[in-house]
C-alpha cells in the first residue's frame, strides 16, 4: 500500500526504491529486508528501525554507517559488533581510535564477495559465543512473544510494534491496532479483528476475512474495502448490506444473516481428511489461492510434497522454465567495482543450483538478473554482487530469526554478580529459542547488568 518504484516487495506500507523485501514500513532505497521501517539506504537487513547505510543489520534501531550489527541501539561506525549501546569506532565488538577503526576496516572491504562471506562467517561465530537477551522486547509490558515494540498486554504476539494493546496470538501487526485475536498482518488503528489476514487501515470488528482496508463487520470475506456489514463478498468496494457480493437492504441482511450462520452450524464444511469447519473457523487451507509451498507457512514450517499431499493440500510443482542461464555465480567478478552495466543482461544462476549444491527446500528461482537500480544501489553501498537468488537470499536471512513457539527456558548466566545474593540467576522466562538451539540466554536482568 502506498509504494513507489519497488520490485518484488510484499506487505509494505508507504515505501519506496526498494527491491526484494518483505514488511517495509517508511522506508526508502532498502533492498533485501525483512520487517525494517523508518530506514533508508539498508541492505540484507531484519527487524530493524531507523537505520541510515547499514548493511546486514539484525534486530538494531537508530544506527549508521554500520556492518553486520546484532541488538545495537544508537551506533554508528560499528563493524562485526553485538549487543551494543551509543558506541562508535568497534571493530568485532573491540573499541578503536577513530583512525585506527578507517585503518583496519578497509581489510573488511564488502564489496569483495570473498571478504563478505569472511566477514559473514566470522560475524556468525561471535553471535554464537555473546549472550543474547532472551527476547526482543523494547518498551513493552505485560508481553510474551517476539519482536515486540512499545505494545501492552499482548501475549504470544510476534512482530508488533507502535501502540499494540490487548492482542493475542498476532504476528505482524502495528500502528494502534487494538482488542484483536489470531490476526496475521494488521494494524493502523485497526481493532476487534479475529481470525484475519491483511485487513489493514481502520478496520473495526472483521473476522475471517483475508485482506482489505477501511471496513466494518466484515465475515468471511475476500479484499473488501471501505465497506461494512458484508459477509461471503470478495472484492467489493464502498457497500453495506451484501451477502455474497449481492446488495440486501438493512432489514434483508439482519434477517438473513442469522439463518446462514446456523446453515454453517448446522452443516459443517468436512474437509478430504474428515476437519469440520463451522462458523467461527477461517477457511480451511484446501480452499487457499495458494498452494502450500507457495504460502508464507513454507518458510516457517517446511514440509515435503508427500507430507502436504498426505494432509489433502496442493502443491505446485517447479514451473518449467524458458531461459537460458548466460552467467554461472561462479563466474561473477569478486569485486563490485568491476561491475559494468553489462551485467543487467545476464541471466546468473542461482549457487544452490550449482553442483555440489545439488538444489534447496527454499522456493529456489534458478536463477535471477539484477535491475539497473539494484545494480547502483550496490555500486553507491560498495556491496558485492549476491550468488542467490531472492528466494534462498530471504530463507538465508530468516535463520537469523526463530519461529512462532514458545518455551520455558532459565536464564543461563553463572556470574554471581549478575543475580541476588551472590548465587547463579535461576529466573524463568518464556522465549522463541528452542532448548535445542546453541545461544546463550539471559533474562532481562542479567542481560542488562553485562550489556547495558
Amino acid at each position: 500500500m502506498n509504494l513507489k518504484d519497488c520490485y518484488y516487495v510484499f506487505w509494505s506500507y508507504f515505501s519506496e526504491n526498494a527491491e526484494n523485501c518483505y514488511a517495509l514500513l517508511l522506508s526508502k532505497n532498502a533492498y533485501d529486508c525483512y520487517v525494517v521501517d523508518n530506514s533508508d539506504h539498508v541492505y540484507g537487513s531484519l527487524h530493524c528501525n531507523r537505520l541510515y547505510k547499514v548493511r546486514n543489520g539484525f534486530f538494531s534501531d537508530d544506527c549508521m554507517d554500520s556492518s553486520f550489527i546484532f541488538d545495537c541501539v544508537g551506533c554508528s561506525d560499528c563493524f562485526g559488533c553485538i549487543n551494543l549501546r551509543k558506541q562508535k569506532y568497534r571493530l568485532w565488538n573491540e573499541q578503536l581510535s577513530k583512525e585506527e577503526y578507517y585503518e583496519r576496516l578497509k581489510y573488511w572491504d564488502l564489496g569483495s564477495y570473498a571478504r563478505f562471506e569472511e566477514a559473514k562467517h566470522k560475524f556468525r561465530a561471535l553471535y554464537l559465543s555473546t549472550p543474547h537477551r532472551f527476547a526482543h522486547v523494547v518498551s513493552s509490558q505485560d508481553v510474551t512473544g517476539d519482536i515486540v515494540r512499545d505494545a501492552k498486554d499482548c501475549k504470544v504476539c510476534f512482530s508488533a510494534f507502535d501502540d499494540v494493546e490487548h492482542c493475542r496470538y498476532l504476528y505482524f501487526g502495528g500502528l494502534n491496532m487494538k482488542d484483536s485475536w489470531d490476526v496475521s498482518i494488521g494494524g493502523d488503528t485497526s481493532n476487534l479483528m479475529y481470525e484475519t489476514c491483511a485487513v489493514t487501515g481502520h478496520a473495526s470488528r472483521c473476522a475471517f476475512s483475508a485482506g482489505g482496508t477501511n471496513c466494518r463487520n466484515t465475515y468471511y470475506s475476500d479484499w473488501a474495502a471501505n465497506s461494512s456489514y458484508v459477509f461471503g463478498c470478495i472484492s467489493i468496494k464502498n457497500k453495506q448490506y451484501c451477502i455474497l457480493n449481492k446488495q440486501y437492504t438493512k432489514q434483508e441482511y439482519e434477517e438473513l444473516l442469522p439463518k446462514i450462520k446456523k446453515q454453517m452450524e448446522d452443516v459443517p464444511y468436512i474437509d478430504k481428511k474428515g476437519r469440520v469447519y463451522k462458523f467461527g473457523e477461517f477457511f480451511p487451507p484446501e480452499l487457499s489461492a495458494y498452494a502450500y509451498n507457495e504460502a508464507f507457512a513454507f518458510p516457517w514450517y517446511p514440509k515435503t510434497k508427500e507430507e502436504v499431499t498426505r494432509e489433502g493440500w496442493r502443491w505446485q510443482d517447479t514451473p518449467e522454465r524458458s531461459y537460458e542461464i548466460s552467467l554461472k555465480p561462479e563466474d561473477l567478478p569478486d569485486h563490485i567495482r568491476d561491475v559494468n552495466d553489462s551485467i543487467t543482461r545476464e541471466v546468473i544462476g542461482c549457487t544452490h543450483t550449482v553442483p555440489p549444491a545439488g538444489g534447496c527446500n527454499e522456493q529456489c528461482t534458478t536463477a535471477f538478473r539484477i535491475s539497473q537500480a539494484e545494480l547502483e544501489f550496490y555500486h553507491k553501498m560498495n556491496i558485492a554482487l549476491p550468488r542467490l537468488c531472492p528466494n534462498c537470499r530471504n530463507a538465508e536471512r530468516l535463520t537469523w530469526r526463530n519461529g512462532f513457539n514458545l518455551w520455558h527456558r532459565k536464564c543461563m548466566c553463572s556470574k554471581t554478580d549478575h543475580a541476588h545474593d551472590n548465587n547463579p540467576c535461576t529466573i524463568e522466562f518464556e522465549t522463541t529459542f528452542s532448548p535445542e538451539k546453541p545461544e546463550i540466554l539471559y533474562c532481562a536482568d542479567c542481560y542488562r547488568a553485562e550489556f547495558l
